[in-house]
């Protein structure tokens, strides 16, 4: 099990996150961070005030993989490799993976062999 520690809202401050519970970290879409998504069924996520390359960057996200995310407003995600449980090409957009968890899934743009051998 690896931690790192981020930066949230007040009134919380930094707090420790459990990478192995992380399935994939995502820009926060209404202002500057990320949330790092801990429910697969995508209700839950921990809101951090660092951006993904700060994230990447810190000890104990060695777990995390970098892919582009294929979606109306792409980017990059950082996709744990604890957790998903299969790859499968994207059945209507080639060229777009499918990473699947036990209730939701994250397409990102990248060959099945690619993002396969980048998670295992």
């Amino acid at each position: 099990m690896a931690v790192i520690v981020v930066a949230v809202a007040p009134p919380y401050g930094p707090v420790s996150v459990n990478t192995d519970m992380i399935y994939v970290v995502v820009p926060d879409i209404p202002g500057t961070g990320t949330k790092l998504l801990i429910d697969t069924a995508g209700g839950r996520s921990v809101a951090a005030l660092e951006d993904i390359d700060a994230i990447a960057a810190m000890p104990g996200s060695a777990s995390f993989v970098r892919f582009n995310q294929a979606s109306l407003k792409p980017g990059p995600v950082l996709v744990n490799r604890v957790g998903w449980v299969s790859v499968v090409p994207h059945p209507q957009v080639k060229g777009v993976t499918q990473v699947n968890f036990k209730n939701h899934y994250i397409a990102v743009k990248a060959s099945v062999d690619k993002v396969a051998a980048a998670l295992s």
